[in-house]
């Protein structure tokens, strides 16, 4: 946990490593998986916003931005939801089990 938190809080030098080594997991990840599996959602904020950020005029442009980035993403966000409530196959449903039960040993 330790390693991991340094890296949230980087200084900005450190940013420019942790976003390039996300682009490069995402890039692999999306190559070695269906189409129709992965799906990545990276909206782009007007600016960096603590996690513990209260102030309500910062609150509004989160919003906003959140707002904007659904309208231009509207068709891929639809692609994922219908994905997502696809009825699954009986062999999909037994892989889900068997999976579900190799994970909670």
């Amino acid at each position: 946990m330790g390693v991991a938190r340094s890296y949230l809080w980087a200084p900005d030098t450190d940013q420019s490593i942790l976003f390039s080594l996300i682009a490069a997991v995402d890039t692999v990840v999306r190559d070695l998986l269906p189409k129709r599996v992965y799906y990545r959602f990276n909206p782009n904020m007007a600016s960096d916003i603590a996690m513990d950020e209260n102030r309500v005029e910062i609150l509004e442009q989160l919003q906003a931005d959140a707002r904007s980035y659904t309208e231009k993403n509207f068709v891929k966000l639809q692609k994922a939801a219908d994905v997502l409530l696809q009825n699954k196959g009986a062999i999909q449903q037994l892989r889900d089990r068997i999976n579900f039960w190799y994970a909670a040993r």
